[in-house]
């Protein structure tokens, strides 16, 4: 793994982010780290990243729902509901970069020469 460096105010929240992938992915994935996601973008004939966004989707309505209700939550916490939506975004860039390593590299097609 290449060092990096990551800046002091991130540290909190990305070493929040990572140990709840870790738990979570124990509860939903076994040996296809994916897999749960592979079975939204089948169902919904979605990139395997796009079933990612569409988690992040929604948990951006929960805090929309919850923003124009006023009300506390009754359930899981705002912050949770960041985090959710941190680790979904963080999930699709991942699944994107993994996919696109997958296609054969294309060419960009030269440009005629004009002289």
């Amino acid at each position: 793994m290449t060092d990096i460096e990551i800046p002091e105010h991130l540290i909190p929240a990305l070493t929040k982010m990572l140990s709840v992938l870790g738990k979570k992915r124990s509860d939903y994935a076994g040996e296809d780290a994916w897999s749960n996601f592979r079975a939204t973008a089948d169902h919904f004939d979605l990139e395997i990243y796009e079933a990612a966004d569409f988690n992040e989707v929604q948990k951006l309505s929960r805090l929309k729902t919850l923003r124009r209700s006023g009300k506390p939550p009754q359930n899981e916490s705002i912050e949770d509901t960041y985090l959710d939506k941190a680790n979904f975004a963080l999930l699709s860039y991942a699944m994107y970069l993994h996919e696109m390593a997958q296609q054969p590299a294309q060419t960009t097609p030269s440009k005629p020469d004009m002289a």
